[in-house]
């Protein structure tokens, strides 16, 4: 058990710096990698480093470089580190078994990797350990294939002798075929610089299936990385004369005359490939938008534009514009109320008047749409009083029309020319045998006369 969660299942890997595990989070229900370093590779200090590193090399967050969970010391004061388990092949696996890679397929598989590089670089994290062993190639649940990138800064935080590759009980701790001549020499002012001559060495070997320094024993290979001139990778038959320029720059011995930036060296190579009908990297992503596209910057990280100039400027057109007095406040007449005046500071009584004003215009509105809305109400209760007809004099009630009886008109009462009786018992209905109509002004009523109807037959029943 390992930090108390911990729990280890079986090896993954071994070498002269430690061991890597299949362990089993505890707390997470999850399989984890747990990478052992050995005491006697790392002092005090430089676990005090390994630290520092774990923590940025967990804040990169780049799907090209592997993910660091957790740092810590075992209960006998080994470090360990956390890191995701991942799923695949090394790409030291696949040079074993193919030899070397075509072209194409070395830029598609190795064009990531510089652009996880160049993530880092950003961060101010150097790698300086980069080889075959240290790239894996892991399958995503999608089915995509990503390179990853193994021990992110580890190297730079072991010991002055692990970083010389001095063996240690019989056993060479790394390798330096990968080495910068900077590194060769000994110099203490490593920079990113050095990554790019390790990538060119590493694509160098991709491609040809050799590295570009060969020699029999370790001071011969120093002698080599610092003096000698590589052979062309298309001396190899693999590649182009300008495939081997832009590698030949990477592995120039002066690190002011490489490329600057791993950036810079992935936009040439995207370029050659896409020259060359090559349009997209082994993870499926568009060279062109990756390395040649501009890329457009985030919100949060767009750079403040510099105002110096303009700031000068204002400020000596301040200087030599005439002082302007301060502003005066002076009372309103209320006969302008709106008027503003240029150096005038209005008061509260300035607001008072023209909410004031405002309410007065308001009820004067509310005033003038309640007197339309009475004028017409009022223009259709005189129209209904002047259209209906009136009832006849001496006509009950019950004899005129079915709709309500207006109020007499004003005008003569016509004479009715009949009348109609009803009796006790049910009558039929009035059969009409004359109608009078008498005019009246302006409006004419119609009476209706009526005959007596007959006694309603015993046998009927209603």
């Amino acid at each position: 058990m390992i930090g108390g969660k911990y729990q280890l299942q079986r090896v993954l890997g071994q070498g002269g710096m430690g061991a890597v595990w299949v362990a089993r989070n505890l707390s997470l229900d999850a399989d984890i990698a747990l990478k052992l370093i050995r005491r006697d590779r790392a002092t005090e200090e430089a676990s005090a480093r390994l630290l520092t590193e774990a923590r940025a090399a967990a804040k990169l967050g780049h799907p090209g470089i592997v993910r660091v969970f957790d740092f810590g010391q075992t209960e006998v004061g080994d470090p360990y580190l956390v890191m995701e388990l991942l799923t695949g092949e090394s790409l030291s696996a696949i040079l074993a078994r193919k030899k070397r890679l075509a072209p194409s397929v070395a830029l598609q598989t190795l064009l990531p990797v510089a652009a996880a590089l160049a993530a880092a670089h950003l961060k101010g994290i150097v790698h300086r350990d980069l080889k075959p062993d240290n790239v894996m190639l892991t399958t995503d649940e999608s089915g995509k294939i990503v390179p990853k990138l193994l021990d992110f800064g580890i190297a730079r935080v072991l010991r002055d002798d692990v970083e010389r590759h001095v063996t240690i009980a019989g056993e060479v701790l790394g390798s330096p075929d990968y080495m910068s001549p900077e590194q060769a020499r000994g110099e203490a002012d490593i920079d990113h610089r050095t990554d790019v001559w390790t990538y060119s060495v590493l694509l160098y070997e991709t491609l040809t299936g050799r590295r570009p320094f060969d020699a029999p024993n370790y001071n011969a290979l120093i002698a080599a990385i610092v003096a000698n001139t590589p052979m062309p990778t298309h001396a190899f038959g693999t590649g182009d004369a300008a495939l081997w320029a832009i590698i030949e720059r990477g592995l120039a011995k002066d690190r002011s005359a490489r490329w600057q930036s791993l950036r810079d060296m992935g936009v040439a190579l995207a370029g050659w490939a896409l020259e060359r009908g090559i349009q997209q990297d082994i993870s499926g992503l568009s060279l062109q938008s990756e390395w040649l596209a501009p890329k457009m910057r985030r919100l949060l990280t767009v750079q403040p534009v510099d105002v110096s100039g303009l700031v000068a400027a204002r400020a000596a057109a301040n200087a030599a514009a005439p002082p302007v007095a301060p502003p005066v406040a002076l009372p309103v007449t209320p006969s302008a109320p709106g008027l503003v005046l240029p150096g005038v500071v209005r008061d509260a009584n300035d607001a008072a008047e023209r909410k004031h004003l405002r309410g007065g215009s308001n009820r004067k509105v509310l005033f003038a749409v309640g007197t339309a809305l009475v004028l017409v109400a009022s223009f259709f209760v005189v129209r209904a009083l002047l259209s209906e007809p009136a009832a006849p004099a001496g006509v009950p009630a019950a004899q005129t029309e079915a709709h309500p009886a207006p109020p007499p008109a004003p005008a003569p009462m016509p004479t009715p020319s009949a009348t109609s009786t009803t009796t006790a018992e049910p009558q039929a209905p009035p059969t009409p045998t004359a109608t009078a109509t008498t005019k009246t002004t302006p409006t004419p009523v119609r009476t209706t006369q009526q005959k007596k109807a007959p006694p309603v037959p015993k046998n009927i029943q209603f």
